[in-house]
Formats: structure tokens, sequence, C-alpha cells
């Protein structure tokens, strides 16, 4: 696994998104996660932000949303009208949770 920067996903979080991801795929559904995120150095408005991919975000530094990638990936799917649920991992595990919901 790749640098996660200054919070770390707990194991039970990482089960699930392979639970998740696992589910998605044996129903055909077309899961889009996030591949970049926008950063920060502090949970602050007044923080240094910076963009880096989700397996490389420095020591110290946090993940706030997502990044320009994920982005112009979302707006592709959106407007391709294809069938398709997404995930920001940077976001709260809430989200996770509701996501599995949706998923058949």
């Amino acid at each position: 696994m790749g640098h996660i920067g200054a919070l770390s996903a707990k194991m039970t979080s990482s089960t699930l998104a392979r639970e998740i991801v696992a589910k998605a795929k044996a129903n055909g559904v077309n899961l889009v996660l996030s591949t970049d995120s926008k950063i920060a150095d502090a949970f602050s408005n007044d923080a240094k932000t910076a963009y880096a991919q989700n397996d490389n975000i420095p020591d110290g530094w946090i993940g706030m949303d997502i990044g320009h990638d994920s982005i112009r990936a979302y707006r592709e799917v959106i407007l391709g009208r294809r069938r398709s649920y997404g995930m920001i991992l940077t976001g709260s595990s809430r989200w996770t949770t509701s996501l599995m919901a949706h998923v058949p």
C-alpha cells in the first residue's frame, strides 16, 4: 500500500472497500473511484493545499477532496449516462456505508 498522509485508513475500512469493489464487479456495476485528491497540510482555512495521487499523499498532509483527474473521470461517467456509483475515499466512512446500500 502507498503513502496516505497524516490520516490512516483502518483495516476494517479497507476490507469494506474491497467488498464493495467485488460486489460491484460481480453485478456489472461501473464503480468509479477517486484516484487523486486535493490535499492540505492542516484541517484549516489557512492550510497550504496541493494535489496528489491517493496512494502518494505525503506524511503530514490530509486528503480533503477529489482531485482534477477524479473530477474528469466522474464528469465522463455522468455525461456518458452510464450506470455508475462514485465513492470518494477521502470522505467520511458514512459515505462508504451509504454507498454499499445502493450497490445491487
